[in-house]
């Protein structure tokens, strides 16, 4: 089934360039658009329910919707390019915004938001420019994580579209340049490797195998059990590889099926050669 943006209907999809999509805890699907706001299905429903910004009303607070996940409570995390990061309560179908504030420490530290990570009852923000934060859900407490150039133990870049959560409760933050490893112990960071280029999404297979989508040198693995790093990308004279060095996303299923989205279309890792194959829609 294709879903497409319709103006004459109001149970449609808000927008066309869809950016992230991600499934809650009650089966619910929600939908991030660029400058569409942001859309959610229930489950067992096809129907639309489209959330813009408007001053008129209590809403979302930006229409370029980046990333979503969901925390203990049920609770809903939004990321915005254009209107920091928004908390949704599925029940009470309320939004509350957090932007920066002058001359308050104790807020978000730039409104442009990327990356979203649950850590417990703790928050990571991935922002543009602004560094990274960490929001306490219980205590409603910020704080920030900056980059200082020639000190190794912060991070090696302000900007981050994207931190995760592996297996083994590491937080990997990825900004820029390359990724990071929070140290819990010492609260700080260490730069693990840099790529040299945006890292744009990461997922975990279950061998443990940590995947990085980049936009411009292509998909990186890392093996934490070996220290083994490997690093696939485009070319044109080998069959199996990437179409491209600008990967979008990637997503590794319950199945531990690994899926690749270019701007060429949706790829899917082979194990048994080690190569991609274009899947056909």
């Amino acid at each position: 089934v294709l879903y497409e943006e319709d103006d004459t209907n109001i149970y449609s999809l808000s927008n066309r360039f869809v950016y992230p999509i991600v499934k809650d805890g009650e089966g619910g699907v929600w939908i991030g658009t660029y400058y569409g706001g942001m859309n959610y299905i229930a489950p067992r429903n096809s129907v639309f329910e489209s959330y813009n910004f408007t001053k008129k009303r209590n809403t979302i607070g930006g229409n370029v919707i980046s990333k979503f996940c969901e925390d203990k409570n049920g609770e809903i995390w939004i990321a915005s390019d254009d209107g920091g990061l928004n908390r949704f309560n599925p029940i009470t179908k309320t939004f509350t915004q957090f932007m920066p504030e002058r001359n308050n420490k104790n807020s978000l530290s730039y409104h442009n938001v990327h990356a979203l990570c649950i850590d417990g009852d703790q928050l990571w923000i991935g922002t543009y420019t602004g560094g990274v934060n960490l929001y306490n859900i219980d205590k409603g407490t910020f704080k920030v994580y900056s980059s200082t150039k020639n000190n190794p133990n912060t991070l090696d870049g302000t900007s981050s579209y994207a931190i995760f959560k592996d297996n083994r409760d590491n937080i990997w933050v990825a900004t820029m340049s390359g990724i990071n490893l929070y140290d819990r112990k010492n609260d700080n960071f260490k730069r693990v490797k840099n790529f040299d280029a945006l890292t744009i999404d990461i997922d975990q297979d279950k061998d443990g195998n940590l995947w990085f989508a980049t936009q411009g040198k292509g998909i990186y693995k890392y093996n934490p059990r070996r220290n083994q790093w490997k690093n696939y990308t485009s070319s044109n004279n080998k069959s199996g590889s990437l179409p491209t060095n600008q990967i979008n996303c990637i997503n590794i299923n319950q199945d531990n099926e690994i899926y690749i989205a270019t701007n060429y279309g949706l790829y899917k890792y082979l194990p048994q050669n080690d190569s991609f194959k274009p899947i056909k829609l």
